[in-house]
């Protein structure tokens, strides 16, 4: 984080102040996340995706799009039990108004505060599913073994 700039407490501070009291909606309810983020972070969206794909996919599915990339149809498919979680961007069209949430980010973000307002979303989506990634590491990590031909061990507790 001290690369990509931004303090980290006041980071924290931030999301804690302004995330706590809206992510306390019902994230279990929701078997699919699409994540809107300002163009500035677009590179960020990836890194979303990947961790959707680490953690929850094919159970619960994460799309992130920049707010210039979701107007290109891909939002035509939507899922009746979809969250549409606009990071530091307003969303006026994408998915019904019950399914949207907005977090805010500063005036002033960098790509650190994004980065960690969106894991730390992920977390709490995380925390309001079981948890599959633990579930299913080990198994992972001995296939993997043999896969590579070393072992890999399992660090997650």
């Amino acid at each position: 984080m001290s690369m990509l700039g931004g303090d980290p407490a006041t980071i924290k501070n931030f999301i804690v102040d302004k995330f706590d009291q809206a992510l306390l909606r019902d994230l279990s309810a929701y078997s699919s996340f699409t994540f809107i983020l300002p163009k500035e972070f677009s590179l960020l969206t990836e890194h979303i995706r990947i961790k959707f794909e680490e953690l929850f996919v094919p159970i619960v599915w994460g799309r992130a799009y920049s707010e210039e990339g979701v107007k290109h149809a891909k939002t035509v498919v939507q899922s009746p039990d979809e969250l549409f979680i606009s990071l530091g961007v307003e969303n006026k069209y994408y998915g019904s108004p019950q399914h949207r949430l907005h977090l805010p980010l500063p005036e002033d973000a960098g790509y650190a505060t994004a980065m960690a307002a969106a894991y730390y979303t992920i977390g709490r989506i995380q925390a309001a599913h079981p948890p599959y990634f633990k579930n299913s590491i080990a198994k992972y990590a001995k296939t993997a073994s043999e896969i590579f031909g070393e072992q890999i061990s399992v660090i997650v507790e």
